[in-house]
């Protein structure tokens, strides 16, 4: 089985808090200073886990995460009621936090998330599939923070 891997776009991560959290007085923030959180987080199989878990780690710290949570949706919510902080993808979760949420950019360091397209290359794929693909990718290099250049060779 051959897969074929295509980035299609590069986020920055970002600290989402509540704010009435002490944290969202801050320009930036840096995974340091988020060794006595609370943090919610996805479930391992995430890219945003293990993001949040290698970082801590780098510090020397074990994240608090008295929730782990599949749906976005959720993670949002749970930082509005102010029952931790998440990290976040800046483009792809833009717009959609309530409005006594604060995104703080993280340095030291700058945390980047990618999301591909990920497809078994040798399997047949349909005309609507092909149609599909070209769509996403067309898509993705709209985006600001898209890997067109690396979605060229269609």
């Amino acid at each position: 089985m051959m897969h074929r891997a295509i980035p299609l776009i590069k986020e920055e991560i970002v600290l989402a808090v509540n704010e009435e959290n002490p944290l969202s007085q801050k320009k930036t923030v840096s995974i340091r200073d988020l060794r006595q959180e609370r943090i919610i987080s996805m479930p391992r199989q995430s890219s945003l886990y293990s993001t949040l878990y290698d970082s801590c780690h780098r510090f020397g710290f074990e994240p608090k995460v008295p929730v782990v949570c599949d749906d976005p949706y959720f993670i949002r919510k749970y930082v509005s009621e102010n029952i931790g902080v998440a990290l976040a993808p800046s483009i792809s979760w833009k717009g959609r936090f309530c409005s006594n949420t604060v995104l703080i950019p993280l340095r030291n360091p700058t945390l980047y998330i990618t999301s591909y397209l990920l497809y078994d290359d040798k399997q047949y794929r349909s005309h609507a599939t092909k149609r599909f693909i070209n769509f996403l990718l067309d898509e993705a290099s709209q985006i600001e923070g898209n890997l067109s250049p690396l979605c060229e060779e269609r």
